[in-house]
């Protein structure tokens, strides 16, 4: 009778322990499905960034975030664009990001349109020398009839390459609706004065510091390398894949062009002559 009591109360704990534990969802699974609403578009919105990295993304270092902004005027944002950009980098926090917020000053838009692409504007160097952040969270939402498409993206700071990316159309919602509308604001540019200050040359970045040494055989690397040999119009030909011939030759005119000593090699010393002055 003994062993039989024994056997029992085993039974009992082992359903008792398999009621209580439920294989194939993780608690942060659990927490995700739990939200809705608002913040569970923006938490889905995050989480997709977080999913979607295209490559390393160190949490320790700074990214940035601004309000989402709309697609047909890239100057002009709503409460539905602030918030929605307040509630993405509240949970990229969450799943342990160092997140800053970027005040955007009237005239100081962060991206751009180029050909219909949403891209990085040309004071993002002054935002990365000022802010030493890796990477900045941009979006813009689009509205219609019946729906809202939002895209978000998060970009590097080095050269607006796209580390991560995630689309959502929402349905409108009386809800959204009222956040479209409420309190639009409109970033009109503005032409900087000229200036003592703006005569002076930019701060040198870590490229031209020489704080890091890029590697060509680094496709990141390579693609910042190519880019100012290009704006420099050292390529004579297409730029080639990772660090090709054409880049090869790209880089011994400029070595040349600068009397640098071995036309071939990629050192410490060429980098700092290539990023002088950009800013990088």
């Amino acid at each position: 009778m003994m062993w039989i009591r024994s056997f029992f109360v085993f039974s009992i704990l082992t359903i008792f322990t398999l009621m209580s534990v439920q294989p194939g969802r993780s608690h942060s699974d659990s927490a995700r499905h739990a939200v809705r609403g608002f913040h569970g578009i923006a938490h889905a919105l995050a989480d997709g960034l977080d999913h979607n990295l295209v490559q390393h993304v160190d949490r320790t270092k700074t990214i940035l975030f601004t309000s989402l902004v709309d697609l047909d005027d890239l100057n002009a944002s709503s409460t539905f664009g602030r918030l929605l950009g307040e509630q993405i980098a509240s949970r990229m926090s969450q799943l342990g990001y160092r997140i800053v917020e970027l005040k955007l000053r009237q005239g100081s838009m962060i991206i751009s349109e180029n050909a219909g692409e949403m891209v990085l504007s040309r004071n993002l160097r002054e935002v990365r020398s000022s802010h030493d952040a890796q990477g900045i969270i941009v979006g813009t939402y689009t509205v219609l009839s019946d729906s809202i498409i939002v895209t978000v993206k998060l970009l590097s700071t080095l050269d607006g390459s796209i580390l991560s990316t995630q689309d959502a159309t929402l349905r409108k919602t009386s809800e959204l609706h009222e956040l479209v509308a409420k309190n639009p604001t409109i970033f009109q540019p503005q032409r900087s004065q000229p200036s003592e200050q703006s005569t002076q040359p930019a701060p040198e970045g870590p490229l031209a510091r020489g704080t890091i040494l890029l590697d060509p055989k680094n496709s990141l690397a390579a693609r910042l390398i190519q880019t100012r040999l290009a704006e420099l119009n050292y390529y004579t030909d297409r730029i080639d894949g990772l660090w090709g011939k054409n880049s090869r030759a790209a880089l011994n005119r400029f070595k040349s062009a600068r009397q640098l000593a071995s036309p071939t090699a990629w050192d410490l010393s060429t980098q700092r002559e290539l990023f002088q002055g950009t800013g990088q």
